[in-house]
């Protein structure tokens, strides 16, 4: 997770979830990622209202609002968000697709009136002025990390996660839950070992059996003491996405 939503946003129907293995079958944490990739996947469709706070040093907030949608389809998955509320963003829209696991983001701004694709060395900026990245927008391919437990309890490990391929970190150490196979939260650090930000999930909540997402994803910047708050007003993992949403025609329309 995901990401916003990951980001961060993971979705659901479809595959069926069997009886949970317990923490004791998890002898690695490769095979505790492995299990909580595949619960992401199960999910193959979402679509949501979710209010983004931006809350800066000070306590100022500045609220907006975000339709998204998202399929999966296995390690392929597309997700369209768009701003919805205050006037100022409305129409603002990221289309994030991953294809035989390659990345391809583009933006539309109605100020600008264009689509322009994301490239390599915007990953790191800033998502609309908050403290998501462009990077934490992009799916999170897990079997492309080495992992390090540092602490193991029957209800919660801690590991060092270390990605092969490029990203806007240099290490995470997670946060997990291995009964309900969910991602609690995550540190990320620079090459110098600096933490950088600090993700928080909470409010957790069942989909359906087996499949747990949190209600509240948290991104803080701990330089700058300021944070992101993503929280699901809404969220529907029944109904059919046409596949024509996932277009840059649709990417244009608000």
């Amino acid at each position: 997770m995901n990401a916003l939503f990951v980001l961060w946003l993971l979705w659901s129907v479809g595959l069926p979830i069997h009886q949970p293995p317990s923490a004791n079958h998890l002898q690695s944490p490769q095979d505790l990622f492995a299990e909580i990739e595949r619960r992401a996947n199960a999910i193959q469709q979402e679509t949501a209202r979710v209010r983004m706070a931006i809350i800066d040093a000070r306590g100022r907030s500045r609220l907006r609002e975000i339709d998204s949608w998202t399929s999966i389809r296995g390690s392929d998955s597309r997700t369209l968000v768009r701003f919805h509320a205050p006037a100022d963003v409305k129409g603002t829209a990221l289309l994030t697709i991953r294809e035989k696991r390659q990345d391809v983001q583009k933006l539309y701004l109605p100020s600008v009136g264009r689509i322009q694709t994301v490239g390599a060395a915007q990953l790191s900026d800033r998502f609309m002025g908050s403290d998501f990245l462009f990077d934490d927008l992009r799916p999170v391919d897990y079997q492309g990390f080495s992992f390090e437990v540092s602490d193991r309890k029957p209800d919660r490990w801690t590991v060092r996660g270390t990605p092969s391929a490029t990203r806007t970190f240099a290490y995470a150490i997670y946060t997990v839950d291995p009964v309900r196979h969910v991602v609690l939260g995550a540190t990320y650090h620079d090459a110098t070992g600096k933490a950088t930000r600090e993700l928080t999930v909470s409010d957790l909540e069942e989909l359906r059996p087996g499949l747990w997402r949190g209600r509240t994803l948290t991104m803080k910047d701990l330089a700058a003491n300021r944070r992101t708050e993503l929280t699901w007003l809404s969220r529907d993992i029944t109904a059919p996405i046409p596949e024509s949403m996932f277009t840059e025609r649709e990417l244009t329309r608000f």
